[in-house]
């Protein structure tokens, strides 16, 4: 028991594979061998609760092969998922500095609800801050629904739905963000605070595809008009002249009140022939 003395509450346990250091609070382990789920390889370990504290000296967790009763039947999926393991995110409480797990809202030793401390030390530390992201009033009243209701996803997400739809996502992810400068392993601000990223991302896609289409639309009108002129230029302009002829003489002979746009016709076209192809003028 002299052993347990020499432990300030806490263990300092790797894991087998990446060597990742944990500190585990003694008094949250309540089975004789904990099982836990490292937050960087996402492999499964445990360790002997009772060596652990005679010996916390240079602690490494052992692989569940070595699982006491451990068998290749018990080690599948569903089993595993069924057994209590313990998800070795741990924080410090920003109040009194004892360990807590990502998910965890209240600290079991002092008591503080951390998303409520967040506000108020945001508050004091920058008491101007809120000033600068504003919001509509209907989004601001939701807000204070989900600091009555903090543990209700649906009130969560009808926050988040309402500042989407307002337009004010800055101001749900400012809320979020304070929160978790003092409650880093808040699972609820991680969460949201991650569904605001996307809908912010979705919306800038948005805007970006409708800017986009604005100048394509100019620039299509523009190649629309340097096609005629690209074409106007490739087609000669004797053509025209010869088209011209044709058109007048084609009048004089449908029309016998103006027949003399035949003899015009025929002049203006035997006349350009000439310059063309005898004189090679134009």
């Amino acid at each position: 028991m002299s052993e347990i003395q020499r432990v300030p509450g806490e263990l300092q346990v790797r894991c087998p594979e990446c060597f990742k250091s944990y500190n585990i609070a003694v008094d949250e382990l309540s089975e004789q061998h904990p099982r836990f789920k490292c937050s960087t390889c996402n492999s499964q370990f445990w360790m002997d609760r009772r060596q652990a504290i005679e010996n916390p000296v240079h602690l490494i967790g052992y692989p569940m092969s070595l699982f006491p009763g451990h068998n290749e039947k018990s080690t599948s999926a569903t089993d595993i998922k069924a057994s209590h393991i313990i998800n070795l995110d741990i924080f410090n409480c920003p109040k009194c500095s004892a360990l807590y797990s990502a998910g965890d809202v209240e600290c079991k030793k002092c008591g503080v609800i951390f998303f409520k401390f967040s506000e108020i030390e945001a508050k004091k530390n920058n008491p101007g801050a809120e000033e600068l992201v504003t919001a509509d009033p209907e989004v601001q009243k939701l807000w204070e629904d989900v600091l009555a209701n903090y543990e209700s996803k649906e009130i969560h997400q009808n926050f988040i739905n309402a500042a989407w739809i307002n337009g004010d996502l800055e101001y749900a992810a400012a809320k979020y963000k304070i929160i978790l400068e003092v409650a880093p392993g808040d699972a609820f601000a991680l969460k949201f605070h991650k569904e605001i990223e996307v809908l912010t991302s979705i919306n800038f896609e948005m805007v970006a595809a409708q800017e986009e289409a604005k100048p394509r639309k100019f620039l299509d009108y523009i190649s629309f008009f340097n096609g005629i002129e690209v074409s106007f230029r490739k087609f000669k302009w004797i053509n025209l002249i010869f088209i011209a002829c044709g058109f007048l003489i084609v009048m004089g002979a449908f029309l016998p009140h103006m027949r003399n746009l035949i003899g015009l016709g025929t002049s203006i076209l035997f006349f350009t022939l000439v310059l063309r192809y005898y004189f090679r003028i134009i």
